[in-house]
């Protein structure tokens, strides 16, 4: 399960949308704000038990309507299936708060 997505997801204050690489135990990403994603996962029971780093490296506004100010990290986790683009809506946590994600596959990686 190598895979080029779009996430998409909303918070209190908003909405967005991020292109996360999925495989070989490493998430990898971007948004259209600039803010980077980097962590792992580990894959169980048809599950992906994802644990993330957010990186902003200039100042923006968060989903959740905070400010974040340049090189502010948060932490962003999520328990989805091995095939996260499903056609529904998962929960993802941003710092422990919940939101909710959506997955759309743009391609398999090799």
């Amino acid at each position: 399960m190598s895979a080029l997505y779009i996430m998409r997801y909303v918070g209190a204050a908003g909405a967005g949308s991020s292109t996360l690489y999925i495989g070989r135990q490493t998430v990898v990403g971007v948004d259209a704000g600039g803010a980077r994603y980097f962590g792992t996962y580990i894959e169980s029971r048809g599950r992906i038990l994802v644990d993330m780093t957010l990186l902003m490296p200039r100042s923006g506004v968060l989903v959740t309507g905070e400010q974040a100010p340049a090189g502010s990290k948060y932490k962003l986790t999520g328990d989805w299936p091995v095939e996260p683009a499903d056609g529904t809506i998962h929960r993802a946590y941003f710092d422990g708060r919940a939101m909710k994600v959506g997955f759309e596959r743009v391609g398999f990686i090799p």
